[in-house]
């Protein structure tokens, strides 16, 4: 019963709380993501050369995010080498349950 308390005040707080400037980056509000990125930060924490040095690598980083995301996709992951990165990570999750982990982690209650 006591988990149902919790929803409330994390409602309010999620209501309240500032925009992500990576969002606000992402969708061209660049002068909303300052302020958003100063009223999360400390006082005093950005001078004007480090904000705009912030901003722009946000920025940067954004459009190299958007060029990346033009060029791959889903098939991507079961061509060439990347079909073998999809190989290792696949088997890399399928052995904890392949060698009897979950049984091993339960076996109190079984």
């Amino acid at each position: 019963m006591l988990q149902w308390i919790w929803p409330v005040p994390l409602f309010f707080v999620g209501m309240f709380a500032p925009e992500s400037p990576w969002y606000l980056v992402r969708v061209g509000r660049l002068e909303d993501a300052e302020k958003s990125l100063r009223r999360l930060a400390s006082d005093n924490f950005y001078t004007e050369q480090t904000m705009r040095e912030t901003i722009a690598l946000m920025k940067h980083t954004n459009e190299k995010e958007k060029a990346d995301a033009k060029q791959g996709s889903f098939l991507e992951c079961f061509k060439g080498v990347n079909l073998r990165r999809t190989e290792l990570a696949c088997m890399i999750f399928a052995i904890q349950v392949l060698s009897g982990q979950g049984i091993c982690a339960y076996a109190t209650t079984l």
